[in-house]
């Protein structure tokens, strides 16, 4: 019995020293970022700079603020793991010789980026808005793309020696190509959001509205049992989207998966649904 329990946390020590490393990771590349993009708004905002130089800082920000909120949003996940799963876990199989040598806090990395106005910005939001939004988002790509490129003509209209006439012949040619992919990219999105994504979103809600009470209820009794951890985060969760449909999507699916995977899990262990537990069997029925 001791061993397991080593065991066990042996492995969620390893997982924690995992995303502290991670998390550390994200952090270097966020300030790195932000200080990167803060300097190309500058060349926006700079009365001396040309309109093709102002063109160009508008095509390498929105490249990438992509990258840097993919920083953020995987800083952000790794968080949550720590804090909501790794953590409580440890604390409660550790004895309190091991903790006092374990590190508990939360803030790993943080602190600096609190003031960080992209860091503070940059939330994942549900399929429903995100879809949305990246389709805004490659529209407006598109539109900085095609100034970029009447720029670029402009130019190649002006007197160039050879070198420069080449060099910004294929800045237009790479950037036409770019404009070509995202149009397919961004029709290609919208055909997807509203031919597949909308009626499923559509289906979801309407079950929600029937079901929610229910799946909540039957998450309850699980955590009462202390069968699952990352049932109690998500019920936490409820109390902040409930008034919010959007938001309740994301809420209700992931309610419906947790709660179906456990059931799942527990009809599979023989031993205890034949152990006569009426906790047990009422936790496995079928909502």
């Amino acid at each position: 019995m001791m061993s397991k329990k080593l065991t066990e946390l042996e492995k969620l020590l390893y997982r924690k020293k995992s995303c502290e490393k991670l998390m550390s990771i994200w952090h270097t590349g966020i300030k790195a970022y932000s200080v990167f993009l803060d300097e190309q708004k500058k060349i926006i905002d700079s009365e001396s700079k040309s309109k093709i130089e102002k063109s160009t800082a508008r095509v390498i920000i929105y490249d990438n603020e992509l990258k840097l909120n993919n920083f953020i949003t995987q800083y952000k996940l790794t968080k949550r793991e720590l804090v909501h799963y790794l953590l409580p876990k440890i604390e409660e199989i550790a004895t309190e010789e091991e903790k006092e040598k374990i590190s508990f806090d939360e803030d790993y990395a943080e602190p600096s980026l609190r003031q960080n106005t992209y860091f503070q910005k940059c939330k994942q939001n549900p399929a429903n808005i995100e879809l949305a939004e990246v389709n805004k988002l490659l529209f407006d790509h598109i539109v900085v793309l095609e100034a970029y490129r009447e720029e670029i003509i402009k130019q190649l209209k002006n007197p160039l020696n050879d070198y420069q006439y080449a060099e910004l012949n294929k800045k237009l040619f790479d950037v036409e190509l770019n404009i070509m992919s995202n149009e397919k990219r961004l029709n290609d999105r919208m055909d997807y959001y509203h031919e597949q994504f909308l009626p499923k979103f559509n289906s979801d809600m309407k079950e929600a509205r029937k079901l929610m009470p229910k799946y909540l209820a039957k998450a309850k009794s699980i955590i009462e049992l202390n069968i699952d951890f990352k049932l109690k985060y998500l019920l936490e969760e409820h109390d902040k989207y409930k008034d919010d449909e959007e938001q309740l999507w994301l809420f209700y699916t992931a309610l419906r998966a947790r709660v179906q995977s456990v059931q799942k899990e527990l009809k599979e262990n023989t031993i205890l649904v034949e152990s006569g537990d009426k906790n047990i069997k009422e936790i496995v029925k079928p909502i």
